[in-house]
């Protein structure tokens, strides 16, 4: 059955590589019932003079953003298509690349934070970032609560054929 559950998933996902942002806006969506935009804008709270600059790069920052999620979304993809394959060399290539894809977010968020530090102050800068990853953890559980762990299904038939 999760085997099932995960050729589906990642059936879904090939075709939603171009839909990054809905996936991700599904969740938000989920988790506090609005659209992503609103709830940043509510918890935000920025005043006039900062608001127009903050949106402004906040455009930039989400279609940047949105970059990275797809390409983690082929290695997901990647990951799906290897599975009742996967021996040391492709296991290793997806491990490098998912962890190449996590050091571009890390110095994405860096890069960005100066700049949205900037514009709305520090302490505004990391009220966002705090925010923004909590948006992509829950994103990141929402995904990997699907996935399962390298083995994971051949152990399940082994304990169901005993």
């Amino acid at each position: 059955m999760k085997k099932t559950v995960l050729i589906l998933m990642f059936c879904w996902y090939g075709h939603a590589f171009g839909q990054a942002a809905n996936e991700d806006l599904a969740v938000i969506q989920t988790v506090f019932g609005k659209e992503k935009k609103a709830v940043v804008e509510q918890y935000m709270q920025l005043d006039n003079s900062q608001a127009t600059a903050f949106w402004q790069l906040y455009g930039a920052y989400e279609s940047n953003r949105r970059e990275l999620s797809r390409e983690r979304l082929v290695i997901l993809n990647d990951y799906a298509k290897a599975y009742d394959q996967l021996d040391d060399k492709t296991a290793t290539s997806l491990a490098e690349r998912t962890i190449t894809n996590d050091m571009a977010y890390d110095k994405f968020h860096k890069r960005y934070f100066k700049k949205f530090s900037k514009i709305i102050g520090g302490k505004n800068a990391a009220k966002f970032f705090q925010l923004e990853l909590y948006f992509q953890n829950a994103i990141r559980s929402s995904i990997l609560d699907e996935i399962p762990f390298i083995d994971e299904l051949e152990k399940s038939k082994k304990s169901t054929r005993s």
